[in-house]
C-alpha cells in the first residue's frame, strides 16, 4: 500500500487513539445521545487528525476497508470538491451504500473502488494519506497466495460429471475463481451452493465477491451450521482458500457428512499452514495446518482417502469421505 502514496502518511486506528479515543469512548445518557455524542467526536477527531497531518482541500484520501462509507464521508468534507476520497472495500453491498451516501450528500469526488484482500487496487504514487479503520488486523502477511489454475484444479477433483450434481462451494480470495470452473465442468443444470461462512462475514446480508458464475445459491452459516440443507443429498463438498476461516467447524462438518450420498466427497484446497498456530492466527495468516484439517475431519467421521497433486507450491489438495460406520 505504500507504492501508493504520495507523501508519508498511513494511519491506522491503533495509532490515533489519543485523537479518536473520545469517539469511542462510552458516553452517559440515553442511547440515542450516545451515538450522536459519539459521532460528533468521531467526526471532530477525524478533522483534528487532518489538521495535525496537514490534509485539507484538495488532497487525496484513500478510506482503505471504509464499509459503509462514515469516515469517507468526513474527509471528503474535509478534502473538499478539488480533492478526492477513495473509499475502497472488498464487499460490493457495502460498496454499494458508500456510493448511495455519498450521492445523497452530493459529494461526487467520493470514488468507489472494489479491491481485493491481497489487493486493493490503489493507484501508484496517488495519495496523500491512507486510512485503515479496523482492517490492519487482517492483512495477511506479505507472503501472498499464488495464483491458481481453476480450470486444472477443477479438472482434479473427484467431482460426478452428471449435470443433475448438487455440490457446496466455500472459497475465498483467489479460490473463488475456482467456482466458474467448477460450473463448466459440472454442466449448466448442476445445483451450486455458493456458501458464506459467518466468520468471514461481516454483515448478515453479507453477499459472496463477484464471480462469473451468476447461476449459484448462495447460503449462509448460521451459528457455525447449514440448517437449510437439511433435506439435500451432496454430491460433494469443495473449500477453496476457505478451510482456514472456520473457527469451529464441527457442526458445518456434521452437516456435510449427513447429506452426502454414498461415495461423496469433502475436498480441502488451502495454504500450508503452521502446525502450532491457533486458529485464530491460522485465519489472519489465510493458511492451515494440514494435520489440523486432518484431525478435523478424523473427529467429525470422516477419512482421507487421497492427497492430490498441489496446484501451487503453498497449498495442499486433500479428499475426504464418510468413514464407514
Amino acid at each position: 500500500m505504500v507504492h501508493a502514496m504520495r507523501h508519508a502518511w498511513s494511519v491506522t486506528l491503533s495509532l490515533l487513539l489519543p485523537l479518536l479515543g473520545a469517539g469511542l469512548a462510552p458516553h452517559e445518557g440515553h442511547a440515542a445521545d450516545e451515538g450522536r455524542q459519539r459521532g460528533d467526536a468521531r467526526r471532530d477527531a477525524l478533522r483534528a487528525l487532518c489538521q495535525r497531518l496537514e490534509i485539507g482541500l484538495g488532497a487525496v484520501v484513500a478510506d482503505v476497508g471504509c464499509g459503509d462509507g462514515p469516515d469517507s464521508m468526513v474527509f471528503a468534507e474535509v478534502v473538499g470538491g478539488s480533492g478526492t476520497v477513495v473509499a475502497q472495500e472488498i464487499d460490493t453491498a457495502k460498496l454499494r451504500k458508500v456510493v448511495d451516501a455519498a450521492g445523497q450528500r452530493g459529494l461526487h469526488h467520493v470514488v468507489p473502488v472494489l479491491g481485493r484482500s491481497d489487493n486493493p487496487h490503489l493507484p501508484d504514487g496517488y495519495a496523500d494519506l491512507i486510512y485503515m479503520n479496523r482492517v490492519f488486523h487482517a492483512v495477511s502477511d506479505p507472503d501472498l497466495p499464488q495464483p491458481l489454475d481453476a480450470a486444472w484444479c477443477a479438472s482434479a477433483l473427484p467431482l460426478p460429471p452428471a449435470d443433475q450434481a448438487e455440490v457446496v462451494f466455500v472459497g475465498l480470495d483467489r479460490g473463488r475463481e475456482l467456482l466458474p470452473a467448477l460450473r463448466r465442468k459440472l454442466g449448466p443444470t448442476a445445483r451450486l451452493h455458493d456458501i458464506v461462512l459467518e466468520e468471514w462475514a461481516i454483515a448478515k446480508d453479507e453477499v459472496p465477491a463477484p464471480s462469473a458464475d451468476s447461476a449459484s445459491d448462495v447460503l449462509r452459516t448460521a451459528d457455525g451450521d447449514l440448517p437449510m440443507l437439511t433435506d439435500r443429498t451432496l454430491h460433494a463438498a469443495v473449500f477453496a482458500d476457505s478451510y482456514h476461516r472456520l473457527w469451529e467447524p464441527a457442526k458445518l462438518l456434521d452437516r456435510l457428512r449427513q447429506c452426502l450420498r454414498a461415495g461423496g466427497a469433502v475436498v480441502v484446497l488451502d495454504r500450508i499452514g503452521l502446525p502450532d498456530e491457533s486458529r485464530r492466527l491460522a485465519g489472519h495468516h489465510r493458511r492451515m495446518a494440514r494435520s489440523q484439517v486432518q484431525e478435523d475431519m478424523r473427529q467429525a467421521g470422516f477419512t482421507q482417502v487421497q492427497e492430490l497433486p498441489a496446484p501451487t507450491p503453498d497449498r495442499f489438495l486433500l479428499v475426504f469421505r464418510a468413514a464407514p460406520e
